[in-house]
């Protein structure tokens, strides 16, 4: 395991669970250095590391497609010890807004549906991201709205920013 930043160079804490899936739990994590996330908030997927096979290959995934805007971001790789049993922490990006799906089901709250034209942006958006990735010679295996990231919004537009992410069952084509 290549490890971006580990336990000495980052300090950072989790705070609360955002969510959890097959392969580990995601939570909201603030860190100590500023100088890296900048003051501001990571999500942190973390798994006990003998379960932590996917997450980690994970990580690689999104080092090997790391340079493209529509692509969730992992900061950093790092192990930790909690209750006892060493954990596998992947820090990414945090997305405030949620996912797609949070986004849809807002839409459909408020009785209405999600703009044609921010339905093509957002389309632009996640087939930019795919064709970097198959680029790349991978496939995500996996593409849902729940794991497409929502950012702020784009330079006071009502447009939200969208990232691919959730990379676990990705494969080598």
């Amino acid at each position: 395991m290549t490890s971006i930043f580990t336990a000495t160079t980052l300090k950072w804490k989790k705070y609360q669970k955002l969510g959890a899936g097959s392969y580990g739990t995601v939570y909201l994590a603030g860190e100590a250095n500023s100088l890296f996330l900048r003051g501001s908030f990571a999500a942190v997927k973390s798994a006990e590391f003998e379960h932590s096979k996917e997450t980690i290959k994970e990580a690689e995934f999104l080092k090997e497609v790391a340079d493209n805007p529509y692509i969730v971001r992992c900061f950093a790789e790092d192990i930790s010890i909690e209750k006892g049993k060493e954990v596998y922490n992947m820090l990414m990006e945090y997305a405030p807004g949620g996912t797609l799906h949070d986004l849809i089901v807002a839409y459909n709250v408020k009785g209405s549906t999600m703009p044609e034209s921010h339905a093509a942006v957002y389309s632009y958006m996640l087939l930019s991201g795919l064709s970097h990735v198959h680029r790349r010679g991978l496939v995500h295996c996996d593409l849902k709205p729940c794991h497409i990231l929502v950012f702020p919004k784009i330079n006071g537009t009502d447009l939200h920013h969208l990232k691919i992410a959730d990379f676990e069952l990705a494969k080598h084509v």
